[in-house]
């Protein structure tokens, strides 16, 4: 125990007795050298752990405001946009159709703030009390757009990755999907503010599509082989390119050197949930997942 008291009694004995005093006798307590001692112990604590809070929530700070969908067109992200800006409502949806263009609304305050009961997607029962509606961005899913991908994801707060859980029983269909999601998960902005991602397995209405369980050991599977194909690349550039550290610290913090991805240990929460956007199913469970990632 004397170790744990040795700084504290150093800084104890550097502090005029006076500033370490008044709190004492405020507290009808003996002026000391102890209680000095443990006068400055305590401050230490206090210190420490607003400290280790400001750490913890540093990364919640540099996140944007917004909640942004990605995805393969064809998945069923726009009709999911429209639900959710609908406050869960899928009783009104539009026929949509692939567009170049995004689409931008907001998550209606009443809807953020609706008590349910937490789904898979939000397995902690704590809840932000939101005092405004949330901005939501729908970034169209064509290749040709993936240069926006890198702003989008750098103002978001959450991010959703949209499936189609029937398509992706298809390897061809799997494999970009992966390709997709691998791009998303090794942005800088990810790993670097920690922003929460949600893969909403659409479609999950359909007999045939496949369960979150699946697409996630099946999606697994795929972007570790993206990451050793990446890796390979790296090393044979042999310092050409000077973003070749940068890459192979995204790659490193998504899974380490030989070793299999795994959704769980990559350094931001990543879960996975089942849907239908068509009827609803599950959009609550993207509002808990959105309202978890703002209470981090």
């Amino acid at each position: 125990m004397d170790w744990l008291l040795f700084l504290p009694k150093l800084v104890a004995e550097a502090t005029p007795e006076w500033i370490l005093d008044a709190p004492l006798a405020m507290a009808g307590l003996p002026t000391t050298d102890l209680c000095r001692t443990y006068v400055v112990a305590a401050v230490m604590v206090v210190v420490a752990g607003q400290v280790a809070y400001s750490l913890r929530t540093s990364s919640v700070r540099r996140r944007g405001s917004c909640v942004v969908l990605l995805g393969e067109s064809g998945t069923g992200k726009t009709t999911l946009f429209q639900v959710a800006v609908a406050g869960g409502d899928s009783s009104a949806l539009r026929k949509c159709h692939t567009s170049m263009e995004e689409n931008r609304g907001l998550l209606p305050l009443e809807w953020l703030n609706a008590q349910s009961t937490a789904g898979p997607a939000a397995p902690s029962a704590r809840r932000y009390t939101f005092r405004a509606a949330l901005p939501v961005l729908d970034l169209p899913g064509h290749p040709s757009l993936r240069y926006k991908l890198h702003q989008a994801v750098s103002s978001a707060a959450a991010v959703v990755f949209v499936v189609d859980a029937v398509a992706a029983a298809d390897a061809k269909v799997l494999r970009v999907t992966a390709e997709h999601l691998f791009t998303v998960m090794k942005e800088p902005a990810m790993v670097a503010n920690a922003t929460p991602l949600l893969v909403f397995c659409n479609k999950a209405d359909v007999p045939s599509a496949c369960s979150p369980l699946a697409l996630e050991n099946a999606l697994a599977d795929e972007i570790s082989t993206l990451i050793d194909m990446h890796t390979s690349r790296l090393e044979d550039t042999d310092g050409e390119d000077p973003d070749a550290a940068a890459q192979a610290a995204a790659l490193a913090a998504l899974r380490p050197p030989s070793a299999r991805f795994d959704f769980a240990a990559v350094p931001y929460t990543v879960r996975f949930t089942a849907g239908a956007a068509l009827t609803g199913q599950g959009v609550d469970d993207l509002r808990e997942f959105v309202s978890h990632a703002f209470a981090q």
